[in-house]
């Protein structure tokens, strides 16, 4: 007995050697070799075993450490093939977990290689031994990790987890767990069942500061460096695991917020951005495939983005997103909610300039069922500028920063679908500011903002799949009545400058399906305090060949600015003057017709060079000024007709070459039309010489005397009508004596000659030496007549100032009566 006794108090003794024996030897057989236990304690009664100051491996990199260990074991649940350990704990303890690239394992200097899938065990195996814990507490244990190119220490401040019994599958495991990693913390608690038919797990996940750098060499397979930014959140997580199709569905309820976001790539560099949610998430892992419903809010603020291949930067205040969304796992996307932006702009690195500014964009009842089918009530784009201008110019009204800018631009129910069908029923667009300039090189200013293309980047077209074309389908498009279209063209000298405003535009039915169908246009818009433009008709936009069929009038529009071009298309400067216009302007195909009916109020214009070195002179025959004062009438109105006909698709069209020609023929017909019925030569409609055409029927006299016949006095009278109207032009009245004249004045050279012999030619020419007082009688006669016609104009209305007499002519012509000739 006392054998018995002193040997079982030896193997009380010696069981703690022998079991740091055993630690030691299995640390150094699996490459420990330095493995040392400083003390054991064990009470085979209790079941408590302890373990100090246990030490593996040799550099920091290869460190296993812990101050101390402990554990209890309950010998009872042996006799029913369980193993409880009632308490586990594990304080000041240091792991370093590396991770090799064959999948090698090592803890300190333990290599635990990857190692071939098992069997699953038999029915009987697994039911052989049940396993628990009544509860596990760890504290401040230190685990080094190097894997999958992370580098990072992950502090276990505490972990406790409560009564896991494999035999009891369905009882809940309460567990808590904070850890610290850097200077972010994460405590999960909650319950689980591990054991269950279905294992789940309930609880809530707090993270605090979470720095996300470490995910960076993750990353870097994507080609993304130097990924920062801070986790936070707490969010409720509910998880189970079921048998069968099933499988795996996860519920996370609560916030995650991302912040101070970074990461670059070889197309992006996002310098800022953080982002927000709240809500609900739903995660289901059947057989069939992943499925993901979310519902809450999604905000993303202070977003700095480089796209580094476009050279753009993306700034934006924030965006925010509220609704559900649910996907398949496959192409099919839901989304359904709200929407909204702040503060977005785009700016061009190289130009050093803004592309784009955008105050405000709300988004309402957006749906999208797949990529196919996209749809929402409203857009709004709150005080937007587009293209920042390089040069400001100081036009009268304003003196905008950005080419193109409104004050609110509306889209009401947009639908697409198929990825090829867009309808929208309005677009409305308030306040819309455009400066467009015309720089003096004369490219326009907007142009500068598309991107050049060099012959090395034009690329051989490249056959491909014909896919379907895109429409479109426009209920109305709306441009207020507070709007403004300004013009500047800085190539011409004086720069010309145009504002019109206030301008409304309205098209309707736009429907690119039907490219022959006439949309109904209109526009008005004042380009001065007194002025109009107002046009009305039919464009086809969506036509092969450009066609359009408009009605343009214009009103009281003034003419002194337009010397910027009539300086260099007609050589003259306009002093004054203003516009009226109805113009009846048609493209068919591309071809272009026009007819313009012009009305020129007080028009004055001065030549830039010598009036009989310019063009209207040589192509009218006549200075233009004293043209133009044959068309004013006694309001010092001017009526024209201007056509203009060409092929817009040609890029050699250009209306200002042929600008004089036109003019010059419209101001010709304007005229001959005009006194065309006093016998003016209109040379077959064609364009002649006025200095020519405008000489008029002459008033017949008979020979040797002064009376006007009836005939005469009525043609008097229809060019002192025709005069009336009239009042800048002035007449010319040439008497001329003939041989009628000389014949009536010397009865005895017709005595002697008798009455006529039809053998003789007759009536004979003047003699040529005549003597002086035959010729000052017959230029007496001549000059009389002359007053005769100026005394009957003036008694009929005529200034005497606006008739001119010419010195006395003795037309030695055979056969011409006597008369007086008239002219311009």
């Amino acid at each position: 007995m006392a054998t018995i006794g002193v040997f079982f108090l030896l193997t009380i003794v010696l069981t703690p050697f022998g079991i740091r024996w055993g630690i030691e030897n299995w640390l150094r057989n699996h490459g420990a070799t330095n493995a040392e236990v400083k003390d054991v304690d064990f009470n085979p009664f209790t079941g408590r075993l302890t373990v100090k100051t246990l030490e593996a491996g040799g550099s920091e990199s290869e460190k296993l450490a812990s101050r101390e260990a402990s554990l209890v074991i309950d010998w009872f649940p042996f006799w029913k093939k369980r193993i409880l350990l009632p308490d586990v704990k594990l304080n000041n303890a240091v792991v370093n977990i590396h991770r090799l690239k064959d999948g090698t394992w090592i803890v300190g200097r333990l290599k635990f290689p990857p190692s071939s899938k098992a069997p699953p065990p038999t029915e009987n195996e697994a039911q052989a031994w049940g396993f628990g814990l009544g509860n596990i507490d760890l504290k401040n244990v230190a685990l080094d990790i190097n894997g999958f190119g992370v580098k990072k220490r992950v502090t276990v401040v505490s972990a406790r987890i409560e009564a896991l019994e494999s035999w009891r599958p369905n009882q809940p495991s309460r567990f808590d767990l904070r850890l610290a990693i850097d200077e972010g913390t994460v405590h999960l608690n909650g319950e689980m069942t591990p054991f269950a038919e279905s294992p789940s797990v309930q609880g809530e996940v707090a993270i605090q500061r979470l720095p996300l750098a470490w995910l960076g060499p993750l990353l870097q397979e994507q080609k993304v460096e130097e990924f920062a930014g801070n986790l936070e959140t707490k969010t409720q997580i509910e998880a189970t695991l079921a048998p069968g199709e099933e499988g795996l569905s996860l519920n996370l309820t609560g916030p995650i917020t991302l912040l101070g976001l970074r990461g670059n790539s070889p197309d992006l560099k996002l310098r800022q951005l953080d982002l927000a949610w709240e809500g609900k998430t739903e995660v289901a892992m059947p057989t069939t495939g992943p499925q993901v419903k979310t519902e809450g809010s999604l905000s993303l603020k202070n977003l700095d983005l480089l796209l580094t291949s476009q050279g753009i930067q993306v700034k934006k205040k924030k965006f925010s997103w509220q609704g559900t969304t649910a996907w398949n796992g496959k192409t099919n996307l839901r989304l359904k909610g709200e929407s909204s932006l702040t503060g977005l702009t785009l700016d061009d690195i190289q130009k050093k300039r803004q592309m784009l500014h955008l105050k405000g964009m709300q988004i309402t009842d957006l749906q999208i069922d797949g990529l196919d089918n996209v749809s929402l009530a409203k857009l709004n784009l709150a005080q937007t500028s587009i293209f920042e201008r390089q040069v400001k110019t100081k036009n009268a009204k304003s003196d905008p920063s950005s080419i193109i800018q409104w004050d609110n631009l509306k889209i009401e129910k947009i639908a697409i679908r198929k990825r090829t069908e867009a309808s929208m029923e309005k677009v409305l667009l308030n306040q819309l500011q455009a400066d467009l300039v015309r720089d003096p090189k004369g490219e326009l200013e907007l142009l500068s903002w598309l991107p050049a293309t060099t012959e090395s980047e034009i690329k051989p077209a490249v056959k491909r799949e014909i896919s379907p074309p895109f429409t479109i389908r426009v209920g109305q498009v709306k441009i207020g009545d507070d709007s403004r279209l300004a013009f500047t063209d800085q190539s011409v000298n004086p720069h010309f400058q145009l504002a019109l405003q206030p301008l409304t535009v309205e098209v309707r039915d736009l429907d690119s399906l039907k490219p022959e169908k006439k949309i109904p246009f209109k526009l008005a818009a004042k380009p001065g305090k007194y002025s109009s433009i107002n046009a009305e008709g039919t464009i086809q936009p969506f036509a092969k060949r450009p066609t359009l069929d408009l009605q343009v009038q214009i009103e009281k529009f003034r003419m002194p600015p337009l010397s910027s071009y009539t300086n260099r298309l007609l050589g003259y400067q306009i002093k004054s003057g203003q516009y009226n216009s109805d113009l009846d302007l048609k493209i068919t195909q591309g071809n272009l017709q026009t007819s313009n009916k012009l009305v020129l109020n007080k028009l004055k214009m001065e030549p830039l060079k010598p009036e009989e070195d310019d063009e209207f002179t040589k192509k009218l025959g006549l200075p233009l000024n004293t043209a133009l004062s044959l068309l004013r009438d006694k309001n010092d109105d001017i009526h024209l007709t201007l056509g203009f006909t060409g092929d817009v698709r040609d890029p050699k069209f250009d209306f200002s070459d042929a600008y004089v020609t036109v003019v010059s023929k419209a101001i010709t017909t304007g005229i001959l039309a005009y006194f065309g019925p006093l016998g003016a030569l209109s040379a077959a409609n064609k364009l002649v010489n006025l200095a020519t055409a405008l000489r008029f029927d002459s008033v017949m006299f008979p020979a040797g005397g002064t009376d006007i016949d009836a005939g005469g006095l009525e043609y008097l009278g229809q060019i002192a009508n025709r005069l009336g109207d009239r009042p800048k032009v002035r007449l010319s009245l040439c008497g001329k004596a003939t041989a009628n004249d000389y014949l009536a004045l010397l009865p005895g050279v017709e005595q002697q000659g008798g009455k006529t012999d039809p053998s003789q030619p007759s009536p004979p020419m003047v003699p040529s030496d005549l003597g002086p007082e035959v010729q000052e009688q017959l230029r007496a006669l001549a000059g009389k007549r002359g007053e005769v016609v100026k005394e009957y104009l003036v008694e009929k209305g005529i200034e005497p100032n606006r008739l001119f007499l010419c010195h006395p002519e003795i037309d030695r012509t055979a056969g011409l009566p006597p008369q007086v000739e008239v002219s311009l």
